[in-house]
């Protein structure tokens, strides 16, 4: 029997397209998509925080930032004005020189506050002055964890540190006067009392 050349091309074609997917051809695109996930892997960043540590065992200390300049009084005394006081931004800070970032945990502490306003602080014939801002604080521990993005697991990183930070609430920062022992404006220290002298 003979067929026509039509015929013939028509009939090998369907039986080219009906023949089916071997091992090979199921294996080779294995590969292929393999190829694809090892070319474009998923992104995988990383991530970190910072933990207060239980509640953070808070401690309290104050900030003794010199705000004026040191005045000497002639004979009829003098007065330190309020109007000589120098604003200061008083910052948040770590005992380690580089964490990562700001957590309050709770606590009512804010990133920074401002020394505010003073009170006049007067003195006698001879007597050198000036202005203090006790600015309070709160002392607490914290934990920094990092993860990728990619995994589920928070690992800690470093060990734990405090982070030493101003009271929200600013009025409990008190101006006081300080006789003798001025330094330069802007001059500061840490205490743990408001008024400078258990250091």
């Amino acid at each position: 029997m003979r067929y026509s050349t039509y015929f013939v091309a028509t009939l090998f074609a369907a039986t080219t397209l009906a023949a089916p997917v071997d091992d090979t051809t199921m294996t080779n695109r294995g590969l292929s998509e393999l190829d694809d996930r090892q070319v474009n892997p998923p992104v995988c960043n990383e991530e970190t925080k910072t933990e207060v540590v239980g509640d953070g065992n808070p401690k309290t200390w104050w900030l003794q930032k010199q705000v004026t300049r040191e005045q000497i009084c002639g004979q009829n005394g003098c007065a330190v004005e309020a109007s000589k006081a120098k604003s200061y931004t008083i910052e948040w800070g770590a005992s380690i020189s580089d964490p990562y970032g700001f957590v309050s945990g709770g606590l009512a502490v804010s990133k920074s506050v401002e020394t505010g306003e003073v009170n006049v602080c007067e003195g006698d014939a001879g007597d050198h002055l000036c202005i203090y801002v006790a600015v309070k604080h709160t002392e607490y521990e914290v934990q920094d964890w990092t993860k990728k993005t990619c995994e589920s697991e928070w690992d800690k990183d470093g060990d734990k540190y405090k982070i030493r930070a101003p009271n929200s609430n600013g009025d409990e920062n008190k101006s006081r006067c300080v006789y003798k022992t001025c330094r330069e404006r802007g001059a500061q220290y840490w205490s743990k009392d408001q008024y400078g002298n258990d250091v």
